[in-house]
Formats: structure tokens, sequence, C-alpha cells
């Protein structure tokens, strides 16, 4: 019902502003004759927080971006004030770091420290200026920091989709409540049709000649009073829910007005959409269960038992060396599950005699051994339920085609049979319009063949939801990115 053109728009501009989203729906509902459906949609609440949700995962996403990107940190460090007499000094340690997650964890840093006042000629001489550079030669990181921006673009393509099905589901929330309508009114052409069969009984029994005072007669009377009185209730429990359904359209349904008036008198005719033309891959269920055999499997491969990264710099005045000279600085830094080795090497230059300076370490947490071997049989067991997820829902499209499929031909057999019948009582309603014209039939009798007509017409109007439903419930087992304006 809802095109893809238009629902395209309503997207974009769900977005953008979704206050306007509901003016170019309203282009879209001027096919449907009598209640609006433009502004029963401008009217749904969930619609409306959906929106203003994609709005918020989009920011959300945007943050993602910046927290897993290049990042730079400027700092001046502790600065410490020192008083002695009439000598002061001043002495902070400012640092400079920039970060780049998608080359291996690539990190430049550099700091120092820096006093300014009445200095001694050691500390004057002792100032100490890192430069360094890291790298990750095996790790997690740049396939953690593309997991964490999947992620957040699949939340902003989620909300999308909730909101785009939110549409489709108002749409069968208006044409659900409609067939309610149709099927009340159909209620009371029944007990119409009910009246004048009842009636042609009563005119029967007084052409026969029995008293106003036999049982015959009175129990015939009190039929006809019976229908009279169920024709009015009903009728008034239709004009209620009218008044409701009007509300949520925006539309006005005045005391004086008749259901009729209100309801439309057709609907737009619309083609049945074919469940075999949808990608299987496109099955909600499938597309959920390889979306997360996918992005599990690429988080399972972060979880590395071998780390290794490396660095270098070089440090201007480095008080670890005697003379504290300029060092070249190189170190590695190892890890396997629960144990991690460090080293480094500082070279000086430009000193004779000074030998290089070594930094070892090392560390064990024997837990995080037997946590990382639980862990991975965790995962071989996450790997095979993922696996049954996608064969499951795999198993739920076959059943879904079946299902749709089945749904269909009833539908389109129903429309068939309806359209013959009411074809066959629009004959008879003619031809016992000529009976009555010529005195041969009592009005009752014509207008219970009317009412048989009426039954019909309003048939037909429920096949044609029937269908409108049954289309917007086989593209909600889709998934539809296409009709997604990005």
């Amino acid at each position: 019902m809802i095109h893809r053109k238009s629902m395209k728009w309503i997207i974009q501009l769900s977005i953008m502003f979704w206050q306007s989203l509901f003016l170019v729906i309203a282009e879209e509902s001027e096919k449907i004759q009598g209640p609006n459906f433009a502004n029963y949609l401008a009217n749904d609440i969930k619609l409306k927080k959906l929106a203003l949700e994609v709005q918020k995962i989009q920011l959300e996403s945007e943050k993602s971006a910046v927290n897993n990107g290049l990042t730079c940190k400027l700092s001046t460090g502790n600065i410490v004030f020192r008083t002695n007499g009439d000598d002061s000094t001043v002495t902070f340690t400012p640092n400079a770091s920039v970060s780049v997650p998608q080359a291996a964890n690539l990190s430049l840093s550099a700091s120092s420290e820096i006093k300014i006042g009445s200095l001694t000629e050691n500390e004057k001489e002792n100032k100490a200026v890192t430069l360094k550079v890291s790298v990750d030669l095996l790790s997690g990181i740049s396939e953690k920091r593309k997991v964490a921006l999947l992620k957040a673009e699949r939340n902003v393509l989620e909300a999308k989709r909730a909101f785009q099905n939110r549409a489709l589901e108002v749409e069968q929330e208006y044409f659900k409540e409609l067939r309610e309508l149709y099927s009340a009114a159909s209620s009371i052409v029944s007990a119409q049709k009910e009246l004048y069969e009842d009636t042609i009984k009563f005119e029967e029994i007084k052409a026969k000649g029995y008293s106003a005072g036999s049982s015959k007669y009175r129990s015939a009377q009190m039929e006809v009073l019976s229908d009279e009185h169920d024709i009015e209730t009903k009728i008034r429990n239709l004009d209620h829910d009218c008044v409701v359904f009007a509300k949520k359209c925006g539309s006005d349904y005045k005391p004086e007005m008749h259901p009729e008036d209100f309801l439309p008198a057709e609907l737009p005719l619309v083609v049945p959409v074919d469940v075999l033309s949808f990608d299987r891959n496109d099955f909600t269920k499938i597309e959920n269960a390889i979306w997360e055999q996918k992005i599990n499997g690429m988080e399972r491969k972060t979880q590395k038992d071998l780390t290794l990264s490396a660095n270098g710099g070089y440090t201007f005045n480095n008080s670890n060396t005697t003379t504290s000279a300029d060092t070249v600085n190189a170190g590695l830094d190892l890890g396997f599950k629960g144990i991690t080795l460090g080293g480094e090497i500082s070279i000086p230059i430009g000193e004779e005699n000074t030998n290089p300076v070594y930094t070892i370490s090392a560390s064990i947490e024997p837990n995080q051994i037997r946590l990382r071997n639980i862990e991975k049989k965790q995962n071989n067991i996450s790997e095979k339920e993922e696996e049954l997820s996608v064969k499951s829902a795999m198993d739920d499209y076959e059943t879904a085609v079946v299902d749709q499929q089945t749904s269909l031909a009833d539908l389109q057999w129903s429309k068939k049979t309806t359209e013959e019948t009411y074809l066959m009582y629009v004959d008879l309603e003619q031809d016992m319009a000529k009976l009555l014209e010529q005195g041969v039939t009592t009005r009752s009798e014509y207008l219970a063949a009317k009412s048989n007509l009426r039954l019909y017409e309003i048939k037909k109007l429920l096949n044609e939801i029937d269908l409108i439903l049954y289309n917007d419930g086989t593209k909600l087992l889709f998934c539809r990115d296409g009709e997604i304006q990005e």
C-alpha cells in the first residue's frame, strides 16, 4: 500500500525532521477516500518516538566513530611552585600524544620536565625530554575498532528498519480498524435482512387471518420488533466506533452523519506481493542470524592468545644513564594468555665509556590462563549455536513462504468467488426491482435481495483490505534496506 518511492521519502524525512514527513504521506493517502490515513499516521506516538530514536542512534554512531578514530591529547602535567626566601621555581611536565587505532594502534608521544626560576647547575643540565613511538605487531585492537564501528552502523540501520516497519504496522492497524467498521456495517445489513425476512413471515401470518391477540401473531410481531431493536443497537455501536476512529484520523463524524457517509465506498486496488520476489537472505530472521554469526565471529578473532607490540624513541638527558646522556630507546612487549614480558634498551648517544641501559619486566596471572581456556570452549559452543540459529531461520523462511503462498491463494480464491456471487446478486437485485414495479413481489422481498447485494459489496471491500494486510505482512517478513534513503 505504501509505495517504495513514498517509503524512501518517509525514512529520509524522518531522520531530518519528522514533522514534515506526514505532508508527504498525505499525498499518498489522498487515494483513500474517507478517514484520513495521513492524519492517522501522523498521530502515531510510537512512530514519532522511533523517528527521534533514529536521530539519537545516529549521534551515538558519530560518538563511536570519534572514540575509535584518531585521538590527540595535550597536557601540562602537574605544575609545582616552590619558594625559598627570595628564590622561587616552577616545575611542570607537559606531554602530548597522538594515537591512530586504524594504523596498527600507532601511538606517538612526547613528554618533558621544565623548570623555571632559580635553578642549580645540575637542574639546568638535567632537562629530560622523551619522544616515543609505539605500534602493535600482533593484537586485536584494529579488529576491535572495526567491530565497534560495525555495531554502531548496525544500530543505525536497525533503528531505520524499526521506523520503516512501524509505518507499515500503522497502516495495518488503520486497515484492521477499518475492517472492523466494515464488519460491523455488514452485521447491520445482515440484521436488516433478517428483519425483512421476519417481516415477510409476519405479513404472511396477517394475510392468513390470525388475530392480533393470537400467540402466532404476537410471536411474529415480537420477532420484527426484536430485529428493529437489534439494528438500532448495532447502529449506535457503529456510530460510537466511527467517532473514535474519526478522531484518530483527524476527521469529523457529526451526529447527523451515517456510517455509509463516513466509510469509503471503494478502496485502491493493490497488486499482490509475491513472497518469492524477495531475496531469501533478506528474510529478517536469516539476515539477523547471519549478522550475529558474522559479528560474533569477528569479536572472537579479536581475542588474541599472543600479542606483540614494539616501541622506539629518543630521550634527552636520560636520568637512567650514569651521565644523564641522550639515548635512543627500543623495546618489545609480549603477551601470551596471562603471561606478559617486556624489555627495553636505551643506548647512549655521544658519550664515551657509557654502557646501554636494559629494562625488563615480567608478570603472570594463572587465573587468566584458565579463563582463556574456558573462553575458547565457550566460543566453540557459541559458533555451533550460531550455525543452528542460521539453519533454524532458513527453516522458518521455508515455512513462511508456504504460509504466505497459501494465504495469497486463499485470498485470490475468496476474491474471485465473491466477485462471481456479487454479480449474481446484481442481476437478482435488478430482477427483483422489476418485479416490485410490476407488483409481483413485496417491498420486503426486494429489500432482502438488496441486502444480499449490499453484503457482498462490503465483502468485496473486506477482500481488498485483506489483500492490503497480506501485502504489509509479507513485506514485514523481510529487510527492505533498498527502500531506506541514506
